[in-house]
């Protein structure tokens, strides 16, 4: 006997619908030296419900066709003249931006040698000539399916249906590709939810992947507003949004005056991620730091340009979280300088450049001293005493203070054992602990073992 689960098979025909019903918008790129042929089956298949159409009757023109428009499908002639199919399909398996492309070949030859050919050169389907309008419905129908379920999977966050850091970068790409071209400009938003880690390690990443969703529905939301697209100009902003991972959202924003644009939107946002939100009936509260960069004042291509919206984002951070900052040079002189100073702090826990002061604890009637506070200081051996006001926050931040925590309980311990070897009273001496060395599982063991050693 076999028991079937209905359920999960209504759900699975449901997907399948969604994905067929997107597969709608597709963008249908034909390339054929009989024009009269591309718009009969383009009538045919506007009636079956797509609506976007590039047509190519020039073949030698193809290629350039393909990377302005990025057709979601092509429907190619085999036999045309000047540049044939075979020469076309060759080009795009050998590209890899058109390596995964669908091609349905349609041609008069119905020789099992050119079918074969055309189908071990990559192309996905095979119609004969003249074309049967249902067939060609059919097989477009399977073939776009396929795609948008092989695009869900590689270009969409699993968890937010977003586009996900891989198909961003090339939306951004074809962006600042297109605003060269048009002497346009683009500007990138990058929004970073602020001590989203803290809330994810508190109650657990179940519940940090439904505020996720609920962060990412809100900007969704907030951007398809009216107001926001007669502000930005931009009616379909909603498609540019993208998680790129963790806790950290983008936004693509094209056109002229973007600036204006992107610090209007990120205001709505800042204003928008402060309401409440509920996970598991608990009442949360988020703030963001976003970051904005623009094409082509602050880069010209867009790894560079992601790295500024970062840097800018980063920037936001320090100057208090819950606010917005435009990239500038000054940003990127200090993101070098904190990278910098980064492997210096690193390098510095490897050789021991850290030196403890004591500050002492007096009693105010009698001067009679009680106990010492110690204070690190890092010795640098080119700039010198460093406070730890230039570099504690960024070991937090750099996840060394366990390290830098560990030496200085076991220095403290050390040199109280010394004092008191050379005949000084006891005393008691306090060491401040960071937050993060609180959730450090092996922070009692590492208290014993100084304690221990400054015994012996």
């Amino acid at each position: 006997m076999i028991f079937m689960d209905t359920t999960a098979g209504c759900q699975q025909a449901s997907d399948v619908d969604e994905l067929y019903t997107q597969s709608k918008d597709a963008l249908i790129m034909m390339v054929d030296d009989e024009p009269i042929l591309m718009e009969v089956l383009q009538t045919f298949l506007e009636e079956e419900g797509y609506r976007n159409f590039v047509t190519i009757e020039d073949s030698s023109c193809a290629m350039d066709a393909l990377v302005d428009a990025k057709p979601d499908i092509l429907l190619l002639d085999l036999k045309m003249p000047r540049v044939t199919g075979f020469d076309i399909l060759q080009k795009i398996r050998s590209d890899e931006e058109f390596s995964r492309l669908p091609v349905i070949v349609l041609t008069s030859s119905s020789d099992a040698a050119t079918k074969l050919q055309a189908l071990e050169m990559g192309a996905t389907d095979f119609l004969a000539k003249p074309v049967d309008a249902s067939e060609l419905a059919l097989r477009l129908r399977n073939t776009l399916t396929v795609k948008a379920y092989q695009d869900q999977l590689a270009y969409y966050d699993a968890l937010t249906g977003l586009p996900n850091r891989k198909l961003f970068l090339d939306r951004l790409d074809w962006s600042i590709k297109s605003a060269g071209r048009d002497d346009d400009s683009v500007a990138v938003v990058n929004i970073g939810i602020d001590r989203f880690k803290q809330i994810n390690d508190t109650l657990g990443p179940s519940a940090g992947d439904m505020l996720l969703k609920q962060v990412a529905e809100r900007i969704t939301s907030q951007v398809r507003l009216s107001d926001v697209v007669s502000h930005t100009g931009a009616e379909n902003l909603w498609r540019n949004i993208a998680r790129l991972g963790g806790d950290e959202f983008s936004i693509i924003l094209p056109g002229q005056h973007v600036s204006d644009g992107a610090a209007y939107v990120a205001k709505r946002l800042l204003q928008a991620l402060k309401e409440p939100f509920f996970v598991n009936s608990q009442e949360l509260y988020l703030t963001a730091s976003i970051g904005i960069a623009v094409y082509p004042e602050d880069a010209s291509e867009s790894d560079s340009l992601m790295k500024s919206a970062s840097a800018a984002t980063e920037f936001a951070k320090q100057q208090g979280r819950d606010n917005y900052q435009f990239y500038s040079k000054e940003i990127n002189k200090r993101a070098k300088e904190r990278l910098s100073l980064e492997a210096e702090l690193r390098h510095a826990i490897e050789h021991q450049e850290f030196v403890l002061h004591y500050q002492p604890k007096i009693r105010a009637f009698d001067d009679t001293v009680m106990g010492m506070e110690a204070l690190i200081r890092w010795q640098h051996p080119e700039r010198g005493l460093v406070s730890p006001f230039h570099f504690i926050q960024i070991a937090e931040e750099a996840g060394l203070i366990p390290a830098i925590g560990e030496w200085v309980i076991h220095e403290a311990c050390r040199q109280n054992k010394a004092w008191q070897d050379q005949g000084l009273p006891k005393l008691k001496v306090s060491v401040n602990v960071s937050p993060q060395q609180f959730l450090d599982q092996n922070l009692l063991q590492t208290i014993n073992a100084a304690l221990s050693s400054g015994m012996d």
